[in-house]
């Protein structure tokens, strides 16, 4: 930000503007500092914000102004994880409680951050600032969807899907992952999963003598 305004006089998101490159295929990811006027600019270019919670918390980024940005401004906003290097699970499902809470705690109200708003933003919306045609079960669409467990305890008892998923839910509760038909994982076996680790555990060895 302090670079952005010593070079041209202006915030990021607003430089971009002007170098014409905010528009409906825009994605600003994280998007923790924004001003009035920058919510007004993302706002009127039908921009996405990734909301990466879990990452900004992680390294004291700044807070997503949720309030202002989503609920006033009228933004449209994605869920996201950033990289494995500020958020080390990458879930999906950890990622929508934490943009449900600190949507909570940034307006001060319990009732900020919905359920329905964050599955939304994490399903539909991801899916469209993408232009995949997914994010929801339906005829035509892409066949990208997960399959739960309704008996894991997390998820018992069931008054509302939505929300176990968004507050109670944890990659535990996923049976099977099916990605444009193609199922990735079934009954929680991925194919060639023990070559997998056993190579992931290779390379994070050389990573540690390589430290040394």
């Amino acid at each position: 930000m302090q670079e952005c305004f010593q070079a041209h006089g202006m915030s990021p998101v607003a430089w971009l503007d002007k170098l014409g490159l905010l528009g409906e295929r825009t994605i600003l990811a994280h998007a923790v500092h924004l001003s009035d006027e920058d919510i007004r600019i993302i706002q009127e270019r039908g921009c996405y914000i990734s909301h990466c919670p879990c990452s900004n918390l992680k390294l004291v980024s700044g807070q997503f102004r949720y309030r202002d940005a989503v609920e006033a401004g009228g933004c449209r906003f994605t869920v996201g994880t950033d990289g494995c290097a500020s958020n080390n699970n990458l879930s999906m499902l950890e990622e929508m409680k934490f943009a449900a809470l600190s949507a909570k705690m940034e307006c001060g109200d319990p009732t900020a951050g919905r359920d329905c708003d964050i599955f939304r933003a994490a399903t539909r919306t991801g899916a469209e600032a993408f232009g995949i045609d997914a994010g929801i079960i339906e005829t035509g669409r892409l066949a990208d969807l997960l399959l739960v467990d309704l008996d894991d305890p997390r998820l018992v008892p069931d008054y509302s899907l939505t929300a176990d998923l968004v507050y109670a839910a944890d990659s535990a509760c996923i049976d099977t992952v099916i990605c444009d038909g193609r199922i990735l994982m079934e009954h929680r076996k991925i194919p060639h999963e023990e070559e997998i680790l056993e190579r992931a555990h290779d390379i994070s060895m050389k990573l540690r003598t390589l430290r040394k």
